[in-house]
């Protein structure tokens, strides 16, 4: 406590006007939000990334209910599995060929693993960023971005609702 109020005290003097927030939880979740999206979205080891869907699913789960994991999840699976398998007809990087296309590419068991981790890569970061969206109202990032820059927080706003 009297550290954030020597801060406090500082800002104040230096002529910054000082807002505390009630609890803090906007920033906390702000910096768990942005580690695991982060996280997510750089790292491709298969078992963080199944870790991190199975989370993210269970966390939206628990947001949304069942009714609005469902709804979620039907419409990511489709595009999950098209990535999935798309991947591996434009990408020949490998070296175990599993079957030859008509044109002469050949797949590769390499090029379908790497097809799955990106679209487990993908599925996980879609949905932590829906329980991102559940839990970060308008209200809130007005609040944590106000300070920083109104112009871009209006347009972001303005997207985001529209």
């Amino acid at each position: 406590d009297k550290i954030r109020t020597l801060i406090r005290k500082y800002a104040e003097f230096e002529g910054y006007e000082v807002e505390e927030a009630s609890d803090g939880m906007q920033a906390v979740n702000l910096c768990y939000f942005a580690a695991v999206i982060g996280l997510s979205m750089f790292l491709m080891h298969p078992v963080f990334l199944a870790v991190s869907l199975l989370c993210s699913g269970a966390y939206l789960l628990y947001l949304r209910g069942v009714r609005g994991f469902v709804r979620q999840v039907g419409y990511l699976v489709p595009v999950l599995l098209f990535t999935a398998v798309l991947n591996p007809l434009f990408n020949h990087e490998g070296v175990t060929v599993l079957f030859y296309l008509p044109n002469g590419n050949s797949v590769t068991w390499e090029a379908v693993c790497f097809g799955l981790a990106s679209a487990v890569l993908m599925g996980a970061s879609i949905l932590w960023f829906s329980c991102c969206n559940v839990v970060f109202t308008t209200d809130k990032i007005i609040f944590l971005w106000n300070r920083i820059n109104q112009r871009c927080l209006i347009s972001f706003l303005y997207f985001s609702t529209s």
